[in-house]
């Protein structure tokens, strides 16, 4: 603890603290390792999600009656939902930490999956797809800091190709097994489905999954100091005034705008993300029209089309440890220090 204008600031007590989830001391390598799955396995299930809708589109146009295009919008309205719920759900991360902010997105998730199983009309389906969208996003926006949170930066390379690897990978897979429960069973089973896997992803999270961020952290820190001394004066470098959470949620929008205007980087992976993001979900609107209209495909045949997608993915993904070589290199040439900058290789 240091101390300063009449304060005492409470940090970690050395590298072995066991609050700080850098340290071994807070958990085993395999307890991290089981956190990275677990965090991993929700954002695949959210995409998954989002994609296995496609599946269902003939057997939903059919029964609601309405056009190809107003059933494709669910599809739509999903990913615009992935899209704006980090918005709302980053900034509440800063304030109440990341696991909160997990279990009460991922409720949500899969409540908002209910009316979309016994969904009686297009409109219901619609809202609701998006809802469920918007609220599963905390795992595309929040839950790369939970791995950064515990893994020091020459770490960092495995868990975080295993959890990019999970977003893309479940729209890629979800239609594959969802073409096989449409083909045999009514289409409500994929989200029955989808339900009881969201369901058991929760209780995954509620019981293995603790809090990582280090503000919450080291505040709650010094609470529990000034509890057991009785001296008001020690506090974390995070304490302050007071933040409501409407003003909280206006500067975290008018921040990634700022970023893409002063950040050319971040504007140039953000226009690539969004091209390879277009081109995927394009694929899954696309796909089941082609190989059913053109190939006379069955359902869960056109499934499978999306069996060269996920392959792609994990070829991509094996090379992780080729990359990582050549960031360590690159690392050493710079006197043993890593910039983001290296990990460029891998993109171009």
């Amino acid at each position: 603890m240091n101390s300063y204008e009449g304060r005492y600031v409470v940090q970690w007590d050395g590298d072995n603290d066991p609050m700080d989830p850098h340290s071994k001391s807070w958990a085993s390598h395999w307890r991290k390792w089981t956190i990275v799955i677990i965090v991993a396995s929700s954002a695949f299930c959210v995409t998954c999600a989002s994609a296995i809708y496609t599946v269902a589109t003939e057997q939903i146009q059919r029964e609601f009656r309405c056009s190809q295009e107003l059933v494709t919008l669910g599809l739509t309205v999903f990913v615009i939902g992935l899209g704006c719920g980090p918005m709302l759900l980053s900034p509440l991360s800063e304030l109440y930490g990341r696991r909160h902010v997990y279990l009460v997105s991922y409720a949500l998730f899969t409540i908002w999956l209910i009316p979309c199983a016994l969904a009686r009309n297009i409109e219901t389906m619609l809202v609701s797809r998006f809802l469920s969208g918007l609220t599963g996003s905390a795992f595309l926006s929040v839950a790369g800091g939970t791995i950064a949170d515990m893994f020091n930066k020459e770490e960092l390379g495995a868990p975080m190709m295993l959890f990019t690897l999970a977003p893309f990978s479940g729209p890629a897979t979800g239609p594959v097994w969802g073409g096989v429960v449409v083909s045999f069973v009514n289409w409500r089973w994929i989200f029955y489905v989808m339900i009881i896997w969201s369901a058991i992803q929760w209780c995954a999270l509620y019981f293995l999954v603790p809090e990582t961020y280090t503000p919450v952290l080291l505040r709650r820190k010094a609470i529990a100091v000034r509890q057991a001394t009785g001296d008001v004066g020690y506090s974390s470098i995070y304490d302050g005034p007071p933040v409501s959470v409407a003003k909280a949620i206006l500067r975290n929008c008018s921040r990634p705008f700022n970023l893409l205007y002063h950040e050319m980087i971040c504007l140039s992976l953000c226009i690539l993300s969004a091209l390879l993001l277009g081109v995927l979900y394009l694929f899954f609107g696309a796909f089941p029209i082609i190989f059913g209209t053109n190939y006379r495909f069955n359902t869960w045949n056109s499934g499978l089309a999306f069996l060269g997608i996920f392959i792609g993915m994990c070829i991509g993904a094996s090379c992780d440890g080729l990359w990582k070589r050549l960031y360590m290199r690159l690392s050493n040439s710079h006197s043993g220090r890593g910039e983001p900058e290296f990990r460029l290789p891998s993109t171009m």
